[in-house]
């Protein structure tokens, strides 16, 4: 009868702990977490691409070339002034910018604002978002080669400049989840 119970309990540990595991709610080694909450909306890259040669417009109407991140995983906001989705997502971003070392992750808001700095200068007065990296691409190059569909679009990079995904309309930046989605790719790209 011991015998019986003591086979009976282990059986039930064992099929606990299975469940436990495959139903997500155990440790995942080297899997990207569960998309849930505004984070429902990422895509994950299907593949690789190689990395999509992009210069824009800084302030003071110099170049700057998404290369020159190279080394960080980068989360790269496509938006306009006009956009509504985008200036609600804009001080999420803000905030994510701040959250995470600059050491290792970048924040590029690219405005797709044809009229430029005098049209986007405003906009980061009112909105306050003086800490926010934002840079103008008014020939809408970038948007034409990452195949963006709409505003917002953000497009996750790794280290090397490849997409790793991205997620169509406004998302919650600063929120847990994208903070463990970015976490998970800074520690495996």
């Amino acid at each position: 009868m011991l015998r019986s119970l003591i086979i009976i309990s282990g059986f039930c540990v064992l099929a606990a702990t299975t469940w436990f595991v495959l139903s997500g709610k155990g440790t995942k080694i080297n899997s990207q977490p569960a998309l849930v909450g505004s984070m429902k909306k990422f895509i994950p890259a299907q593949k690789r691409s190689d990395p999509i040669p992009l210069t824009f417009l800084k302030d003071d109407n110099t170049t700057a070339s998404l290369s020159e991140w190279r080394g960080k995983v980068v989360l790269l906001n496509f938006w306009a002034t006009w956009c509504s989705p985008c200036i609600r997502e804009m001080p999420s971003l803000q905030k994510l910018n701040d959250l995470l070392s600059k050491e290792s992750f970048a924040v590029l808001a690219l405005s797709q604002d044809m009229q430029g700095w005098r049209k986007i200068r405003p906009f980061i007065q009112k909105y306050q978002l003086n800490d926010l990296p934002i840079y103008n691409d008014p020939k809408l190059s970038g948007a034409k080669r990452f195949a963006v569909k709409g505003l917002p679009t953000t497009i996750l990079l790794d280290r090397d400049g490849r997409e790793l995904g991205r997620l169509l309309g406004h998302a919650e930046w600063d929120s847990k989840e994208a903070l463990d989605l970015i976490k998970y790719h800074l520690s495996n790209n």
